[in-house]
């Protein structure tokens, strides 16, 4: 499942949105609660999770965004 990460203006990075794994932040979401199946079922739900610095929600894009060129490969263009 994928999870739209927001952090918040208080987390240094302002404003900065990520889409990534539900499992990827599983370390984080530990701190915070017990159980993360509950948790998983209320952001599929549609439910936003706020906890410090971060808020979570479910992604709500209807399609996927294509991504044209690795960031890896244009960093290896520009060193040659």
């Amino acid at each position: 499942m994928i999870v739209v990460r927001i952090f918040k203006d208080n987390a240094g990075i302002g404003n900065l949105t990520s889409a990534v794994t539900f499992e990827a932040c599983k370390m984080r979401l530990r701190l915070y609660f017990s159980n993360l199946e509950k948790l998983k079922e209320r952001i599929i739900a549609g439910e936003i999770i706020s906890i410090p610095y971060v808020t979570l929600q479910k992604d709500r894009r209807k399609r996927d965004i294509p991504v044209e060129k690795n960031r890896r490969e244009v960093a290896l263009i520009g060193l040659n």
